[in-house]
């Protein structure tokens, strides 16, 4: 069991979320946010988060803060920032994540999620560090291997 703030929380009740990508390295930092469908129960400041990446525990995160906009709200600046990449591909995303790869309606409401880690499992992170890093010296040939700070 994990205790916070005085209340149990068994695990197997614990809310998940699950990252298929770290494109911009953002699951390494103490904050990191992403765009959730609007999920009222989940996504609210004070709850902790099983975080996965490709389905496995990479630890538990706070909800800290949750701001919504609508689906034709999604701009450039956000989605650079989130993901990395433009505002439509962020929009793809979203679209392929839940709606089938149909276009969301406009109006949807989506949530920029900000959490804060509370517990890391540090041997996924350090794998996982390790793997982006060589992935980005890859594609930025100018970092030669010195630089690396994991190897």
């Amino acid at each position: 069991m994990l205790k916070l703030s005085g209340n149990l929380l068994t695990l197997k009740n614990m809310q998940q979320t699950n990252f298929s990508e770290n494109p911009n390295g953002k699951l390494f930092l103490d904050h990191f946010g992403d765009v959730r469908k609007y999920q009222p129960d989940k996504y609210v400041a004070g709850n902790v988060i099983e975080i996965l990446y490709k389905g496995d525990h990479m630890g538990y995160a706070k909800v800290v803060a949750v701001a919504p906009f609508k689906f034709k709200q999604l701009k450039d600046t956000f989605s650079f920032v989130n993901c990395s990449k433009h505002a439509a591909y962020q929009a793809n995303i979203l679209n392929r994540m839940y709606n089938g790869g149909r276009m969301n309606n406009p109006e949807t409401t989506f949530h920029h999620v900000v959490f804060e880690w509370t517990e890391r499992n540090m041997e996924m992170h350090r794998d996982m560090l390790k793997d982006w890093w060589d992935k980005l010296v890859q594609k930025q040939p100018f970092i030669n291997e010195s630089q690396n700070p994991v190897s």
